[in-house]
């Protein structure tokens, strides 16, 4: 017997993620999705997203264009996890919401340990997003000729997307 599409295995599965949901404050159910959506693959993520057809869950006092009160704001409601994410998440603080047409590693990572969560190797956080397909930052620009020597990063298109999902 085929249980690809057994509605009542798929009604069994949401009734089970329902119930467990309730007893979670917002803030887990989003961890709770984001880890859904990346154990299960990107192609899922991608699917919902089409089938919402941009309906938009944001909440109004926090839109994705930018109107945070300040990076803290932004940081609470995105609840990155991993250094790479952090890293995301303040580069969008900087471009996004600050205007800002690129942002060094360095001044983002400042960022981060004002906040409490300064990353390690913020180079490598940095490295991580520019080979992640597609890419989540650029390079635009080298200070120096030294493997250390100071970088400047933009958001591409698909970064932005990113912490705009995470917002919502």
């Amino acid at each position: 017997m085929e249980n690809d599409n057994d509605p009542i295995l798929e009604i069994n599965a949401m009734k089970v993620i329902a119930d467990e949901f309730k007893s979670l404050d917002d803030g887990a159910r989003k961890r709770v999705l984001r880890w859904a959506a990346e154990r299960f693959g990107k192609a899922v993520a991608s699917e919902v997203d089409d089938e919402l057809n941009g309906e938009n869950f944001i909440d109004s006092t926090n839109a994705v264009d930018g109107s945070f009160e300040s990076i803290a704001d932004l940081f609470a409601v995105t609840e990155p996890i991993s250094d790479a994410d952090k890293a995301l998440v303040v580069g969008y603080w900087f471009q996004v919401v600050k205007g800002e047409h690129d942002f060094d590693t360095q001044k983002v990572n400042s960022e981060l340990k004002h906040l409490g969560y300064g990353v390690g190797n913020i180079t490598r956080a940095f490295e991580k997003l520019k080979k992640q397909k597609p890419q989540l930052v650029i390079q635009t620009r080298k200070f120096g000729t030294t493997k250390q020597a100071r970088k400047k990063f933009k958001l591409t298109a698909e970064g932005e997307k990113v912490v705009a999902r995470m917002i919502s």
